[in-house]
């Protein structure tokens, strides 16, 4: 990787493993921009964008992305945990075993793959969503050595 993005990168690294370096947060509060809703327009007719580069090979533990309501200052907080919330779990590797790109890719999700946290249902209202998270997160089935670059996250028409 090389030039301005955003680095996850820990050895070791197993379950439910809250660890800082593998979280990259958007709070609104902290930005001039304020609680101006991340997503507008029809949702249905939108992706998330990013560029990535899995530097060694990513074997489990999916990237929880979630959009959420402000955080509140001071004490900052979790996207996830504020109300309301929705988040998708992205898992590369859960077709062939594992994931790793030769170089930077694009990546293109859905915004209709993103689920309510809390009850699963579909996002209908996407106005509340002023803050947003990556962060490797959840269950494992080995421990690995986790190496990946982010940069250039947007939302965009399909």
């Amino acid at each position: 990787c090389s030039g301005d993005y955003v680095a996850f990168q820990m050895d070791n690294i197993g379950a439910w493993g809250w660890k800082n370096e593998l979280l990259m947060a958007y709070w609104s509060y902290r930005n001039p921009r304020g609680t101006v809703p991340i997503v507008t327009g029809n949702a249905m007719e939108l992706v998330l964008k990013f560029e990535i580069y899995v530097v060694n090979p990513w074997t489990s533990i999916p990237m929880e992305i979630t959009f959420g309501a402000p955080v509140s200052p001071p004490d900052g907080g979790n996207t996830r945990d504020q109300k309301p919330a929705c988040v998708y779990k992205w898992q590369p590797w859960e077709k062939t075993g594992s994931y790793q790109t030769n170089g930077w890719v694009t990546i293109e999700i859905p915004l209709t793959n993103f689920k309510d946290y809390t009850s699963g249902a579909a996002v209908t209202n996407w106005s509340p969503y002023c803050d947003m998270t990556f962060m490797l997160f959840g269950a494992a089935t080995e421990p690995q050595n986790f190496f990946m670059c982010l940069d250039n996250i947007r939302i965009e028409n399909k």
